[in-house]
């Protein structure tokens, strides 16, 4: 197992580079778009705006497209060159006077988020977005999480399948090579996920395939698949193989 510092020198070097790789103007948009669809849908599916967590928010481009239709939000990164770019990009795009804060934040430190803020607490959704394989104590995180969400809270967990043909083609074509992928990197497949959520008082209540247009696939034969699927998610290899976004309520009392 890799230390924190391992985890943060890796995302601090990626933090100049991130957006312009994987925000919503970068070559891999038609993927961001996808997975902000998702995002935005669940939203939109509270009765009132909600109070919103996004753990590992990189330089914030979600809560950014996301700022109009919530309450308020609270992103948290490791990196200080990732929170640094959105606070930046926040500013530029929304003002100075947004519902947006983003903060510098160890997620292996959770049990006290509490203190980093008044109001560190009653959060309506908490998302993670690609990071969950990335963190190194995630039951933990995953259980002190019900300390600051209301009882109704959904977890949305947005993660490539461990199973992903796309990252495995990108495993076979670096083999051999350090990885460039951080090197903590513990893919679940949803199954996995859901487990570990339910032993962690989350019990699962649906899923979605994240289908992203063919610019977003490494190689021929995604691209192939998903002209066949029309973008639907019908493949059996499409809904299991691909990126997923897992939705979570506390199991009723849970701790």
């Amino acid at each position: 197992m890799h230390d924190v510092k391992v985890v943060r020198e890796f995302f601090e070097k990626e933090a100049m580079s991130w957006e312009r790789e994987h925000g919503p103007d970068s070559e891999r948009k038609d993927g961001f778009q996808a997975v902000y669809s998702v995002l935005r849908s669940i939203v939109e599916s509270f009765p009132q705006p909600p109070k919103l967590l996004d753990m590992g928010c990189g330089t914030g481009a979600h809560l950014r497209l996301l700022s109009p239709i919530v309450r308020s939000a609270v992103g948290l990164d490791l990196a200080e060159g990732m929170i640094n770019e959105a606070k930046a990009l926040a500013e530029r795009q929304i003002g100075p006077n947004s519902n947006l804060t983003f903060i510098r934040f160890d997620a292996s430190d959770i049990e006290n988020i509490g203190n980093l803020r008044n109001d560190m607490r009653d959060f309506d959704m908490v998302m993670i977005v690609g990071a969950l394989e990335h963190m190194l104590e995630r039951e933990k995180l995953l259980r002190t999480l019900h300390d600051i969400c209301t009882p109704d809270c959904q977890l949305v967990v947005v993660s490539p399948s461990k199973f992903s043909i796309p990252f495995l083609i990108e495993r076979v074509r670096n083999f051999g090579n350090p990885p460039r992928l951080c090197p903590s990197d513990t893919h679940f497949s949803l199954g996995k996920l859901k487990k570990v959520a339910l032993q962690c008082g989350w019990s699962f209540q649906f899923a979605r395939p994240i289908v992203a247009p063919p610019s977003h696939y490494a190689g021929g034969p995604t691209k192939l698949m998903y002209q066949l699927d029309k973008g639907r998610a019908a493949l059996p290899i499409l809904r299991f193989f691909g990126t997923y976004c897992g939705v979570f309520t506390p199991t009723r009392g849970a701790v």
